[in-house]
């Protein structure tokens, strides 16, 4: 498996929102794609996977164009897993949502198969218990499970997680991030993970895509990518960092954002 992005160009209206992003993704591989907000992330991984057209570029699929294949073909290569689940008041059972990971495959109705894919995934993710429980009545973590095991009984051949870990707490954010290299590594999948947090990123990623405004800052291992000098230019901040096992420890380093106690308060004198 091999997915080609090359030159990829998206506007909203007269906003160009991507400028050019370009990058390879290899059989088992995870590229964790970091940035700060509205650098475009997320509308990257909507750009891969055609819920947003591009404007100028190519997304080669092991040479085919992905732009050119039907909509449900596209849907045989690409799984999303959306930030948030979409909640309305009549919310799905957990199995029915799964199950809707199955629509590339159906055709009047589901078959047996496409039922034992839907265990299979709500096995593979260790949610079996919730299937008959409504979506809305689970936490963010279990959600979280949820989507991702839709789109493994979707049978993609690439994850595209958009920031998997937000609004969960430290054990939950690395179980998820645990699920995701395990299904990478077990299951035969390739990944790419919009992230926040440059630490998860560093341990999870095989390669990092760094975006500014659109546009790609750099591409490689996290220790070539995630640099003093890259950071602070990028995000503005002053980081420490230290090796460990070709990875990377960010330490976030004190009043690097002039932002202490004392000139809060100053700020707010001049506010009052």
């Amino acid at each position: 498996m091999q997915l080609i992005v090359d030159g990829l160009r998206f506007s909203y209206q007269s906003s160009e929102v991507l400028k050019g992003v370009s990058f390879e993704l290899n059989d088992h591989e995870i590229l964790g794609v970091i940035g700060p907000n509205g650098s475009g992330k997320t509308t990257l991984l909507k750009c891969i996977n055609m819920v947003l057209k591009p404007k100028q570029g190519l997304v080669l699929f092991d040479g085919n164009d992905v732009k050119r294949m039907e909509r449900l073909d596209v849907a045989k290569i690409f799984g999303y897993v959306p930030q948030n689940a979409q909640l309305t008041f009549d919310t799905p059972t957990v199995f029915e949502c799964v199950l809707m990971g199955r629509r590339p495959y159906v055709s009047w109705r589901c078959s047996p198969e496409d039922f034992e894919k839907t265990w299979s995934a709500l096995a593979a993710l260790g949610i079996e218990r919730f299937a008959m429980r409504r979506l809305s009545e689970l936490s963010s973590g279990e959600q979280q499970k949820v989507l991702i095991a839709r789109a493994l009984a979707q049978e993609a051949k690439v994850l595209l997680l958009d920031e998997p870990t937000s609004n969960l707490d430290i054990k939950h954010q690395l179980e998820v991030m645990n699920i995701m290299k395990d299904l990478v590594i077990f299951k035969g999948l390739s990944a790419i993970v919009a992230i926040h947090d440059l630490n998860l990123a560093s341990i999870y990623c095989d390669k990092l895509l760094l975006l500014r405004e659109g546009e790609v800052v750099a591409v490689g291992k996290p220790k070539d990518v995630l640099t003093v000098e890259r950071i602070k230019d990028v995000y503005g901040v002053d980081v420490d960092i230290e090796i460990k096992d070709d990875r990377v420890c960010i330490t976030v380093l004190p009043n690097s954002l002039n932002c202490s106690p004392s000139n809060l308060i100053s700020v707010n004198r001049k506010k009052a």
